[in-house]
């Protein structure tokens, strides 16, 4: 005769049925071995197996405990069991199978056997790991209970490796290979705040050490297997910990050294560290104050300087005008002459302007990833480059090697303005020296080969020299270099205004190069000509910088 069937009813029903079954037949051991022998059968669906197993659970819970010995080593249930939870893939029957077998391990306790307090513990241990906050702390409340009512649980968490279980918790939080970029723990207490599924939440540590320190404080033997423990908190407890595990940990390890922690030296000495702690985060705060002062009067500096330079630039630009002025008057006096020349000699011809526009040349690629510039076509040839990263110097050549002849090139710049001016080079680079990218014209490697004309001061450097002279341009600017190969001089031109500083001396093939900084800059080239004669004058206030020293 079968038992009511406890599937679908509530929890008291399941325990009503769990007596009913206990009383079936009278003989608990006879309907164990059957129970048995049936999930032995092959055949039997899972539905079967579930059934069976709630019925052993409450033949479990209600055998005499004069059965047990009978139970446990001749109705074949536990090989039974055991097989079975082996070999199934449902995880509903591995419960169950484990359920079975615990309950009547745990009734032979009633027949004078020890209470195995290490099986009872263990799924608390298992629950206090948990990272569900709310698992642990229930479970830490347990256990905390049990500690103080039971000496025996004290030795059973031991033995059940719980002094490891933490170090290993600690290791795993606080690697030693990471000391120098520390998990950042949240002031929230939600375990969600965990940056990956390996760190443990702050909480769930601060529970697992608050239990350790029970063991230790109840079972005073336990200090001679906390080891691995002891290691693991000497060396974490150097590292940048949240203040409130760092605390835990310093109390767990003065019980790991035999010492009372109601011992006032101990409190003094961990109030001593606190304050010293104090002390050097207020160093370090007064430390990044007087770096910022540091900062402020180093921009202070450099705006002094910008000033001083603008001054400077402003009285050359009244000097250029009055140069200019100079100029035209002289231009004007030739012209008259060449008029007078013409008219005595009708039989001379005037000189035909034979400049030429080079519609070949364009813009080099140094880019070969993609990642720096972008090359666009105007009017069917590469001359326009816009920059792809921000901060990044990208120099651009003109894939023209000039050894003789007169040289004009024209660009001018987008997007490029810091403060006001552009933060771009505009220059010449020797045809031999290969441009990577990115490249700084600053740098050592390329500053002995690059010569640049920077536009944010108005500088030209070369070889890590530099003259301050020439007006500083921004953007929308049409900025000219005019090279004459067969005397070896560069000459700027900003805006149809030649500036005063130049360079001579240049006796080998080079090429024009112009640089972007600032991400979605550009550069276009406007005209590229050929000359038949040098448009630059020698100015009153020129000054030259060498391209071969002696």
């Amino acid at each position: 005769m079968e038992g009511p069937s406890i599937r679908g009813q509530g929890g008291q029903n399941v325990q009503q049925s769990f007596h009913i079954q206990g009383q079936y037949n009278g003989d608990s051991k006879q309907r164990i071995t059957q129970h048995a022998a049936q999930l032995r059968l092959g055949e039997i669906l899972d539905d079967d197996k579930i059934k069976s197993l709630t019925d052993l659970i409450g033949l479990s819970l209600n055998f005499e405990s004069g059965e047990w010995h009978g139970i446990v080593c001749e109705s074949g249930v536990i090989e039974t069991l055991s097989a079975v939870m082996n070999e199934t893939s449902n995880a509903k029957i591995r419960t169950l199978c484990s359920t079975v077998i615990h309950i009547i391990e745990q009734r032979g306790s009633e027949n004078g056997q020890s209470t195995d307090w290490e099986t009872i513990l263990s799924p608390l241990i298992s629950l206090l790991f948990n990272k569900d906050e709310k698992i642990s702390e229930i479970s830490k409340q347990s256990l905390l209970r049990s500690i103080g009512a039971n000496s025996e649980i004290s030795q059973a968490l031991i033995e059940l490796g719980l002094f490891d279980k933490c170090s290993e918790t600690l290791e795993l939080t606080f690697p030693s290979s990471s000391s120098s970029s520390q998990t950042s723990y949240s002031s929230s207490s939600s375990s969600s705040s965990s940056q990956t599924s390996d760190i443990v939440p702050q909480m769930i540590i601060l529970n697992i050490v608050e239990v350790v320190d029970k063991v230790l404080k109840s079972n005073e033997e336990s200090i001679k297997k906390t080891k691995q423990l002891k290691n693991c908190c000497s060396r974490i407890i150097k590292m940048k910990l949240p203040r409130p595990i760092k605390l835990a940990i310093q109390q767990i390890q003065i019980v790991m050294e035999g010492e009372s922690t109601e011992n006032d030296e101990e409190s003094n000495q961990i109030k001593l560290h606190q304050a010293h702690e104090h002390n050097r985060l207020l160093e370090e705060q007064i430390h990044q104050k007087d770096e910022l002062i540091r900062i402020i009067e180093q921009r202070l500096r450099d705006e002094q300087e910008l000033k001083r330079q603008e001054q400077e630039q402003k009285i050359s630009a009244l000097d250029q005008v009055r140069a200019k002025e100079t100029e035209i008057q002289h231009l004007r006096t030739e012209i008259t002459q060449l008029r007078n020349i013409s008219i005595q000699n009708p039989q001379i011809p005037l000189v035909i302007d034979q400049t030429q526009e080079d519609k070949t040349s364009e813009l080099s690629n140094p880019d070969t990833t993609g990642e720096y510039i972008r090359l666009s076509r105007v009017d069917g040839l590469n001359r326009k480059a816009i920059a792809l990263q921000d901060k990044q110097c990208v120099v651009i050549p003109l894939n023209k090697e000039m050894t003789k002849g007169i040289h004009s090139v024209s660009a001018k710049f987008e997007k490029c303005n810091l403060s006001g001016f552009a933060n771009v080079y505009v220059g010449i680079a020797k045809a031999s020296h290969p441009i990577p990218c990115p490249c700084d014209p600053l740098d050592e490697q390329n500053n002995k080969s690059m010569l640049y004309y920077f536009g944010y001061s108005g500088k030209v450097c070369f070889k890590g020299n530099g003259i301050v002279g020439n007006s500083r341009f921004s953007d929308g600017r049409l900025i000219t270099m005019e090279l004459n190969a067969d005397v070896g001089t560069l000459h700027f031109i900003v805006d149809g205004i030649q500036q005063p500083v130049f360079v001579r001396g240049i006796k080998e093939a080079v090429k024009f190069m112009w640089e972007v900084f600032n991400k979605d800059s550009s550069v276009t080239i406007v005209s590229v000509k050929e000359l038949n004669a040098p448009t630059v004058k020698k100015l009153e206030n020129e000054k030259a910088i060498e391209w071969r020293r002696k």
